[in-house]
């Protein structure tokens, strides 16, 4: 058995597990809710500015950074060359709690990505944050990668390729804007 024909298999054992029912679909739909992230981060902002921490702030930029560049590789580099589609644009029988499929382009998820990245950014700083936020951060990302497939608009390679490609690429930045932070407070006012 191919990889594809497993994905779709895996794919439909989510997407119509028969647990599909308005209260289990509403939290699915809220995982998948901009909204969401929205508000985490305007929660993380005001702690940020409550609590007068700079590292906090420095934090905060990385991930808002991370997430710009996973989200514009995704969807201008990475889903037109994998070109993709969206199960519920391919497949017939798809529940789509919704009522929407999205956009054509399926790989990888950008929801996944930019959950993966956040959780990436949040692992590279797992010392200054501990690991109880880091663990947090993965499982509340695996929710919302397992949300999309659930509401019928990815399948499941896309959410854990996305998943990895935004962890990678948090650590990665992560890692590069506390060396650019290093050469710049070493070099100070001479």
């Amino acid at each position: 058995m191919d990889f594809l024909a497993v994905d779709r298999k895996l794919f439909f054992f989510v997407n119509q597990s028969g647990f599909n029912n308005p209260w289990s679909d509403g939290i699915m739909l809220a995982l998948s809710s901009h909204t969401l992230w929205i508000s985490i981060l305007f929660v993380a902002g005001a702690y940020s500015w409550r609590k007068g921490d700079r590292m906090l702030w420095w934090l905060l930029g990385t991930v808002l950074l991370s997430v710009a560049f996973t989200d514009s590789f995704s969807t201008f580099i990475l889903k037109p060359w994998v070109a993709r589609l969206r199960p519920c644009h391919e497949l017939a029988g798809v529940v789509l709690p919704s009522g929407q499929c999205g956009g054509l382009l399926s790989f990888p998820s950008n929801h996944a990505v930019n959950a993966g990245a956040v959780t990436g950014v949040l692992a590279f700083y797992w010392r200054y944050l501990g690991w109880e936020m880091v663990f947090s951060a993965a499982g509340l990302a695996a929710l919302v990668a397992l949300s999309r497939v659930w509401l019928g608009v990815h399948y499941p390679g896309d959410v854990i390729a996305g998943l990895l490609f935004g962890v990678i690429s948090g650590v990665a930045i992560g890692k590069t804007v506390s060396l650019l932070r290093t050469f710049r407070n070493s070099a100070g006012p001479s």
